[in-house]
Order: C-alpha cells, then structure tokens, then sequence
C-alpha cells in the first residue's frame, strides 16, 4: 500500500525462530554418577583410615571399594569425552588421598601417580574393548577396568599403612593366625601321628623325643625306670633345643600355636630393626602379592554385581543398548 514504509512491512519482517540447545540423554545423569564415584572414593579414604585407627570393621573400607568400582565402571560405559574422564580419575586420586595428608610426602606422591596411571589405563583398555566391539559383552569389557582399580586400590593401602607399621598389627591376629595352625596341623598329623601338633610345647617336644627314642633299638632293651629317666632328658634336651634354634623363650605349658604365633611376631621385629626401611620394602611387596591374590575374590564379586545392575538399569529403561552406523552395540542413556 502507498504511505507505508517498504521496510517495516510485516511481509518483510521474518520471524527467526529461537535456536534452542538440546543436551544429549543422560547429561546430568552422567555428571552425578562422576560426582558420586569421586565421593565414593573419598569414603573409602575415609573408611580405610577409620579402620587402620580400629574404630570400625575392614568391611566397611571393602563395601565402599566395591561400590567405587562399580560407578567408575559404569562411568566408562556412558561416558565418552576422554578429557572429562581423566579430570574426574585425577578428582579420585585426590580423594583417595585426603585422609592422609599427615604421611610422608614421598609415599604420597608414589601411590598417587600410581593410582592415577592404573585408573587410567584400566578405563583405557576397557573403552578401547567397548569402542572396538560389534557386540557388547559386559563382563569381557569391564574385567580389565575392574582388575587395575583393584591392584590401585590394593597398592595405595600398602603404601599408605607403611608409616603406621607395627609388627603386632602387620601379622594377622592370634584368631585367624590359629585357624590356620589347627587346619595345618591336622593336615601334617595324617602324615605323622605320633607328633602331637595340637598340644603344648612340652607335650610337642616330648612326643619328638619319645619318636626318636623308640628309634633306637636300646631304648626298648632298658628297665623302665631308666627309659623313664632317658626319655624325660630327651625331651628336656628337645625343648632346649628348640629355644637355642629359634633364640625365643619356650615355656613348656605354652600352647603350641601360641608359641609359634609369638615367635613369627618377634621375628618381624627383630627383622624391622635389624634392616630398617629395606625390610619394610621387602614386606610391603609380599604384602601387596598376598591381598592382590585375594583381590580376585574382590574383582570377581564386584564383576557380578556390576553386571546384574547393568541388566536392572536395561530391564527398567534407564539405559539401553542402540546400534550404531559401525554395526555395532554402543550403552546410552535412554532418556
């Protein structure tokens, strides 16, 4: 129309539509399950130095282990921007640190960078198994994953009990110590019975002499009263034989189990000042192969408890299991 000004003619005017920012599935579910593995490992910080003071159980330090594990598992299925995950391992690491601040720094600094180089590399391998995979297997894809925060976590608390290492707290309890004497000297009392494991030092020491004795034919041939007299000084002679050898105090009404218990914790310390840090080396390395080995048990639990979550999160929907453009499976966030 004539008058009106070309310029502010609503037909010119286009309407721009407001482009809005869509966050892919899961984008806030992904950042809270980073939060909690980082407090997770803080709670394992935390638990671990409870423990080491006595004030609760090493249950607690394995649960909050294993559920660590879990959630950096599943941080690795769903995440996929490699520098966001090695800012959150290095947050762990930190963690896992923060309750023992008071440690040599030296210690400090070696169980970090080590903790930090076997997270990483755990989560590497096991996203390196997801990305080139047609097909997803679980357990296949997080055992590497689980095993490396298993040795991490399992290395660190060797590290980190050096300071506070004491012989009568290093070596395993009279309980546990005895558990394992009765299941051996049964076991040896099959193979020789006429020693008698489960008694006390003299009734052991008596029953090596008395086998030894019945060894020579002249024993048999003597009066009583003199095989009597014989046998009481071998057996004498047996536990006096036994203090010179082991360079321990060896009571006759002393328990057995109790005696070798007693000796095995004063060799420790007679090793501990004897070679200083060098020994502390040597049983921190023994240390760490003994609860790796059992670390197994650990991994191979927290595997299954991994994969039966996995199969609950897919069962209800939170997440699902969508093939890509490669032919292959790939985990997201169904919502």
């Amino acid at each position: 129309m004539l008058g009106q000004n070309p310029l502010t003619n609503h037909n010119l005017v286009r309407q721009v539509s407001v482009e809005t920012i869509t966050r892919p599935n899961g984008f806030y579910a992904t950042i809270f399950v980073d939060v909690l593995s980082v407090f997770l490992a803080l709670l394992t910080s935390w638990t671990y130095r409870s423990a080491l003071s006595g004030s609760i159980s090493v249950n607690w330090v394995v649960a909050a282990a294993a559920a660590f594990t879990v959630l950096s598992v599943f941080g690795m299925l769903l995440g996929d921007r490699a520098p966001r995950r090695g800012i959150v391992i290095l947050l762990q690491t930190a963690a896992f640190l923060v309750f023992f601040v008071d440690t040599p720094w030296q210690l400090l600094v070696v169980g970090g960078i080590a903790t930090y180089l076997l997270l990483v590399f755990g989560h590497a391998m096991s996203y390196r198994d997801l990305s080139n995979s047609l097909e997803i297997r679980f357990l296949k894809i997080v055992r590497p994953q689980i095993k490396r925060i298993t040795t991490a976590i399992v290395l660190l608390g060797v590290l980190l009990y050096l300071p506070q290492w004491r012989a009568e707290e290093a070596f395993m309890s009279f309980e546990t110590f005895n558990t394992f004497f009765t299941g051996a000297a049964n076991a040896a009392g099959r193979f020789y019975p006429e020693v008698r494991f489960n008694s006390t030092v003299g009734s052991f020491a008596e029953s090596i002499a008395q086998n030894e004795l019945q060894r020579d034919p002249r024993f048999s041939e003597m009066p009583e009263g003199l095989r009597t007299q014989v046998f009481t000084q071998a057996a004498v002679q047996v536990l006096v034989g036994i203090r010179k050898s082991l360079s321990v105090e060896a009571r006759p009404e002393q328990g057995l189990s109790q005696f070798l218990y007693e000796f095995l914790k004063l060799s420790l310390e007679r090793w501990q000042k004897k070679f200083g840090s060098q020994f502390l080396i040597v049983w921190a390395v023994a240390a760490f192969f003994l609860i790796r080995s059992l670390g197994a048990i650990f991994s191979f639990g927290v595997g299954v408890a991994t994969a039966l979550i996995y199969q609950l999160l897919i069962a209800t929907n939170i997440i699902q299991i969508i093939p890509e453009s490669q032919m292959r499976e790939v985990v997201r966030y169904s919502r």
